[in-house]
């Protein structure tokens, strides 16, 4: 061949790589739907977020100025989520959403084009983040997702999907993953129904919402209009718009709470009823008499389909409606609600949307209102509401607006999220003397709501009818069996023991509120350096010092009897003939005088 041929074919083959090369950039850069002002003005550098355009792969966008506390993954970033674009819409369409959740602490990144190299490459720019989480807007970027998230999890530990289904080849009905599903109620490009046929394969506390008034591309800041890719307005969901607020919301939750803590196997034995039967080798231990039985119940009217779990003791004193902890599988407190159960107290326990009980704290009302057989043993105004940590939040929520439905409340580690000062209901807060999840104390769990700022948020809390209970040596993730939970501190009691106290203490307070209130509680203790004197009974022994945290119960509870010695802070020298009325005063004693109370638990 001539040099001259040899040469001719180069240049052809250069040429027909250059124009596929070109034919390819205009493909990829040839969107139906811009990117509005608004979008393109989120897109600029600032002093609170770094805007970043890498390559083929897109935006990235990164704040200098988040503060991220530790119990959310902080100090540092540590949670990062693939934004990838529908196909007829500019990734810079996305970029308001990309900076809100940079200013929130979150690495976010906008791909260019919905490919999985692409968004392996992405993810690849900063491998020491703990977990991800991939959102796709529309079917084919969606399934892309989705089938990324199932294939990496648990690295990838969710997903979002807005106005696209599930795809049929991905069921993540059995994983323990985030899927958060937007969509429009006029979407005509993926219709409402297309999406809600694949609710069965999503997770039962899967957060879905469906928006009334938004079309395909309103999930978007561009210049197309509702389902419409040829109307070139300057529209589209703006930074002020209330639905782009809630996606905002909706989607952070997603990367928030990714950790999404699962439920251990001895957890999960709990609600396996041939354990639960006694003289097996593997029998679950029980306190007493009763004995439980463990039934899961379908949640009517609910998509993706939630459950309650039911733990059914022989003997039924009341019901408890118990909310879980934020991001927390439900399932984890079986344990939990066996104990309570065992101890004559039926427990619900109620599987949230988006492991959020503060999404579905009104719940406790279809559970009252409920016929179902397994629920319906619980006397007729015996139901009490209840829940961990924010799981607690939502129980006092609850309260707010339904008091007159149930007889008590409690909180495992909770806080007031409403001002409940002239709320007559009898409330407690049981929590660990470790919990340190949060600054500010073991204590916080009370002054921070009893007391005005600048120490606390109250005052919240009707001092005449809460009781506030520490646990010596419990912390908070040891409530549930779902693992370490960062910050926390490291407990000095067992996991076993701190929820058998839980429990005691749950029950304690339960039994007394339904026996009617005021009930009697001790009167605060001053500080002495003399021993105290005897009480009154069969052993010479003195008095002990507080009582250690050990899960053996004392012979008998301690009950207000004449022969006894008055309570410490009783200025008369003889028995009170009548049940000192409950305090929360806070006590001029630097640590609390404790009594027994039920089993193992100890109250002020």
């Amino acid at each position: 061949m001539r040099k001259s041929q040899v040469a001719a074919t180069v240049v052809a083959a250069l040429s027909s790589l250059l124009w596929a090369t070109l034919v390819g950039a205009l493909l990829e850069n040839s969107h139906k739907c811009r990117a509005n002002s608004v979008a393109i003005a989120a897109l600029q550098s600032d002093a609170n977020v770094t805007v970043h355009r890498k390559g083929d792969i897109g935006y990235i966008f990164l704040s200098q100025t988040a503060v991220i506390p530790p119990f959310l993954g902080g100090p540092n970033v540590t949670r990062g989520v693939v934004i990838m674009p529908e196909k007829h819409v500019a990734p810079e369409a996305y970029a308001p959403l990309a900076r809100e959740l940079a200013l929130r602490g979150i690495y976010a990144v906008i791909m260019k084009k919905a490919r999985a190299e692409r968004v392996l490459r992405a993810m690849m720019l900063m491998p020491l983040l703990e977990h991800w989480i991939l959102a796709g807007h529309g079917e084919e970027p969606g399934a892309l997702a989705a089938q990324l998230a199932r294939t990496l999890h648990p690295k990838v530990m969710g997903v979002v999907l807005l106005a696209t289904p599930m795809p049929l080849d991905v069921d993540m009905s059995d994983l323990n993953i985030i899927v958060v599903s937007l969509y429009g109620r006029e979407d005509n490009v993926v219709t409402p129904e297309t999406v809600e046929e694949s609710f069965s394969r999503m997770p039962g506390d899967s957060g879905v919402t469906l928006f009334p008034n938004l079309g395909h591309y309103d999930f978007a800041m561009s210049d197309c209009v509702g389902n419409n890719v040829t109307q070139r307005v300057k529209r589209g969901l703006g930074q002020s718009d209330d639905y782009f607020n809630n996606i905002v919301s909706k989607v952070y939750s997603a990367v928030v709470l990714s950790r999404w803590p699962v439920a251990s196997e001895k957890a999960l034995s709990f609600s396996d009823n041939e354990k639960l039967k006694p003289g097996h080798n593997d029998s679950k231990l029980y306190p007493g008499d009763i004995r439980v039985q463990c039934t899961e119940v379908p949640i009517p009217n609910t998509g993706p389909q939630r459950s309650w779990w039911v733990f059914t003791p022989t003997e039924i004193k009341g019901g408890l409606v118990y909310y879980p902890g934020g991001s927390v599988d439900a399932r984890a407190y079986f344990p939990l609600a066996f104990e309570i159960a065992a101890r004559g107290h039926l427990v619900v326990i109620v599987e949230m949307p988006l492991r959020s009980a503060s999404y579905g704290y009104q719940d406790a009302n279809t559970v009252i209102s409920s016929k179902h057989p397994s629920l319906s043993g619980v006397p007729e105004g015996m139901w009490a509401v209840g829940g961990h940590s924010a799981g607690g939040y939502a129980a006092t929520q609850y309260v707010g607006q339904f008091s007159d439905r149930i007889y008590a409340a409690v909180l495992h580690a909770g806080g007031w999220a409403v001002n409940l000062t002239e709320n007559p209901l009898p409330m407690a807060n049981i929590y660990g003397t470790l919990d340190d999840l949060t600054p500010g104390g073991y204590d916080r769990y009370r002054y921070r709501y009893t007391d005005p700022p600048p120490k606390g948020v109250g005052p919240l809390v009707n001092l005449e009818t809460t009781r506030f209970i520490p646990v010596i040596g419990a912390n908070h993730y040891q409530t549930g069996d779902y693992g370490y939970q960062p910050p926390d501190q490291i407990p000095i009691i067992s996991m076993e023991q701190q929820v058998v106290e839980f429990a005691a203490m749950t029950v304690s307070f339960l039994d007394d509120a339904a026996a009617g209130w005021p009930f009697p509680a001790p009167a605060p203790a001053s500080p002495s350096p003399t021993p105290e004197p005897a009480p009154v009974s069969p052993s010479p022994t003195p008095e002990p010092a507080p009582v250690s945290p050990s899960p053996t119960p004392e012979p008998a509870p301690v009950s207000p009897s004449p022969t006894q010695k008055p309570a410490p802070a009783s200025p008369s020298p003889t028995p009170a003939p009548t049940p000192v009325p409950p305090s929360l005063t806070p006590a001029p004693a630097p640590a609390p005088t404790w009594r027994i109370r039920g089993e193992t638990g100890y109250a002020f």
